[in-house]
């Protein structure tokens, strides 16, 4: 993610890398274990997502559900793993 630019439909996005990104928090939290997180129609907060997770861990999992924007490209492009599944669809299907 060095000073990528990722460019959507709907949105232009800009990524600076951090100052120091070989920095890692040294407080008691559990560090490097994988972040997972859900996202939908996300776009926007991707890439500082990805930033923020930083001093806790190395490796972010993203989980989306066939989002109406470019949130499972960009997510793509961060490097990260990306599942992509249709979570709704399924709890829809699983009730009747």
């Amino acid at each position: 993610m060095n000073n990528e630019i990722h460019m959507c439909k709907s949105s232009q996005l800009t990524i600076k890398e951090q100052e120091n990104p070989g920095v890692r928090y040294s407080g008691p939290y559990l560090q490097n274990g994988p972040i997972d997180l859900f996202v939908f129609n996300e776009e926007a907060f991707i890439d500082s997502t990805v930033l923020l997770t930083r001093p806790y861990s190395d490796t972010v999992i993203f989980f989306t559900d066939d989002s109406s924007d470019c949130t499972t490209a960009i997510a793509r492009k961060t490097g990260e793993q990306v599942v992509v599944n249709s979570f709704l669809e399924e709890n829809l299907l699983s009730r009747r």
